[in-house]
């Protein structure tokens, strides 16, 4: 991340691994968000190892824990990634590195050279040589990394695959944003996808009571060990 934003392309949901899977998009994103934007020494199982720019030191649980997705959808994601040469992984630390690959083609300011009247003709042939690679899974088309937008965008559309009219979906997925968090809605769609759920609301309701069900038990729990 360069100055607090990241680029991605704007039709980045339309792409094959994505289309239909607003968990893996959420957890992309957040990849994109989390790489390291200059070479960091970070420790790895005891042993300090540098991570280079564009590359994220983590494991599966670590980013599940993070994104509110599960680990099975991580995995499935990195897997996907790698096959689309879009991520390389390294476990000989112990811990997975991950390197987005053209990290540093796509995630840089535009290069201008010169000024005045060459500066627009710089900036046209740098975005046109961007349109022209398709090798990198988040492209650019300047959008930024809005979780409540995938939130909202996913829950209406699974809403409005079952028949739920436009208004009517928007009120529901913004009743569910009014009391739990976008990872968790996201995280709620997903499964509902998955799992074919006739009533996606009915589903997607339950499944964010649940969620919050099991975080009440827990902090229980902890108070009670710290009493």
């Amino acid at each position: 991340m360069i100055g607090g934003w990241i680029a991605v392309r704007r039709n980045i949901h339309e792409h094959p691994i994505f289309a239909g899977q607003p968990e893996r998009l959420y957890v992309w994103l957040w990849m994109l968000s989390t790489a390291a934007w200059k070479d960091t020494r970070m420790d790895a199982n005891g042993k300090t190892i540098t991570v280079r720019r564009g590359q994220i030191l983590t494991s599966y649980r670590q980013m599940s824990k993070a994104t509110g997705v599960g680990i099975q959808v991580c995995r499935t994601l990195i897997e996907r990634l790698e096959t689309e040469n879009a991520v390389n992984t390294d476990t000989s630390t112990g811990r997975t590195l991950i390197t987005i690959c053209n990290y540093e083609k796509y995630q840089s300011p535009p290069r201008i050279a010169g000024t005045g009247s060459n500066t627009g003709a710089t900036q046209e042939q740098h975005t046109k040589e961007q349109d022209n690679n398709s090798d990198y899974v988040g492209q650019p088309k300047s959008a930024a990394f809005d979780p409540a937008k995938i939130a909202f965008d996913a829950g209406v559309s699974v809403l409005a695959d079952a028949g739920i009219p436009s208004g009517k979906a928007r009120s529901i997925v913004g009743g569910w944003r009014k009391h739990h968090p976008d990872e968790a809605i996201i995280a709620a769609i997903g499964a509902a996808k998955r799992e074919g759920a006739v009533d996606p609301v009915a589903y997607i309701t339950a499944s964010l009571q649940a969620r919050n069900s099991r975080q009440q038990s827990t902090r229980r729990i902890e108070d009670a060990w710290l009493s």
